[in-house]
């Protein structure tokens, strides 16, 4: 547990100049030490961790054709896996689109009773079920509907040497494999976007959320104290359950931070208390699960009463 109280004023105009020998280095804040690879996590398990399952489903809402998965350098060990599910998920086909019902009793009798749909096959309507098994051969039948054609491939790009820090959408990088979207994993800056659409997966780190109470109730014994409850992108998943375990021992002034995409925002990229501006936040307490990145810690340093963090 560490504690940060907001810094004096500075006395001279700060240094915002980058050494010229940390050009070619990447700092991984608060990296996990086996974020190389998770390559012994139960699939179920990955899925969640990288949201296959919601990737899968925007991707076929939206209708995209070519998918840039982007990640950061500490997540490449496990972009081969997530590009195979990805892909299989995508290109698993779907239900055929059902087009209107005819209206006569012996078309409707043909396929609904038995739940099923009709296709085309060299002229000739087939009873299918939903899995495209045929049941029985009628004419006509109770469907007209259009099957996706098998020779349509969505085509899934992982991005390599991005041009940009990993918190940024590199949109030049998508467009030199012409993609019509953008999967971003990882910690974000959310910075808008300009020309593709982005899907942001945060990732979920592992947290022990009993760990994390035992070190907020020994921060904040007070059940009254005011505190924000922020966490690190990769971590932003545990923020209600901590919240709500908070709650059922008593503490009564707690705030949940959630995402939003506003860097203006008082509390960067982050909600607000209803009805508390920048002057009201310095009431607050910060408590933090996980180091915040150097850049936002002195942002928040200087519009909170102090911040603790829980080093993951």
């Amino acid at each position: 547990m560490t504690t940060t109280n907001p810094p004096p004023p500075p006395s001279t105009a700060p240094v915002l100049s980058t050494p010229d020998d940390h050009v070619f280095k990447s700092v991984l804040a608060n990296a996990p030490s086996d974020a190389v690879s998770h390559r012994d996590l139960a699939d179920g398990a990955f899925r969640e961790m990288y949201e296959v399952d919601r990737t899968v489903t925007e991707v076929l809402q939206g209708g995209y054709k070519r998918i840039a998965l982007q990640f950061p350098d500490e997540s490449l060990g496990d972009s081969g896996r997530v590009y195979k599910m990805i892909y299989r998920g995508i290109n698993a086909g779907g239900e055929a689109a059902v087009s209107t019902e005819q209206d006569t009793a012996d078309e409707s009798l043909c396929c609904k009773e038995k739940g099923a749909a009709a296709v085309m096959d060299g002229g000739t309507s087939i009873c299918c079920d939903r899995n495209q098994q045929a049941v029985e051969k009628k004419t006509p039948c109770c469907f007209n509907i259009t099957l996706p054609s098998p020779t349509t491939e969505r085509k899934v790009f992982i991005l390599a040497d991005t041009s940009y820090s990993a918190c940024c959408v590199d949109e030049i990088a998508a467009e030199h494999v012409r993609a019509d979207v953008l999967v971003h994993y990882g910690r974000s800056c959310l910075s808008p976007t300009t020309r593709l659409p982005v899907i942001y997966v945060f990732t979920s780190n592992p947290l022990s959320t009993s760990a994390t109470i035992v070190g907020f109730r020994a921060t904040y014994p007070d059940l009254d104290t005011k505190v924000l409850l922020m966490a690190d992108i990769t971590y932003s998943s545990h923020t209600l359950p901590v919240y709500t375990a908070l709650q059922g021992l008593g503490y009564t002034n707690i705030f949940p931070t959630e995402i939003i995409h506003d860097p203006a925002s008082p509390l960067p990229n982050r909600t607000l208390p209803p009805e508390v501006g920048e002057e009201q936040l310095r009431d607050f307490a910060l408590f933090h699960l996980s180091e915040p990145p150097p850049s936002l810690l002195l942002i928040l340093a200087s519009r909170v009463a102090s911040i603790h963090y829980f080093d993951s």
